[in-house]
């Protein structure tokens, strides 16, 4: 990230961002948090993940790349790339 100051996000912010895990039986279902996978392909730490607010999952060990484009998207409603 940028040197840009981090603003931790409030749970209002996060909760529009519906994450997606895939389930054998039902298919695309909605995850608890962002895998670490996930926000190493999008270009954030876990530190900065944790000092923002995004939840994160860490027994995920696979990535969905609707997912990153989310993450890539909050971040980017932050203004914290640049």
């Amino acid at each position: 990230m940028s040197g840009k100051k981090l603003k931790k996000l409030n749970r209002e912010e996060i909760k529009p961002v519906k994450l997606l895990i895939r389930h054998r039986d039902s298919g695309l279902v909605e995850a608890q948090g962002f895998s670490i996978e996930e926000l190493k392909r999008a270009g954030i730490s876990i530190a900065e993940a944790k000092v923002l607010g995004i939840p994160i999952d860490e027994d995920r060990k696979y990535y969905i790349r609707e997912n990153i484009e989310k993450l890539k998207r909050l971040v980017g409603r932050m203004g914290v790339r640049g």
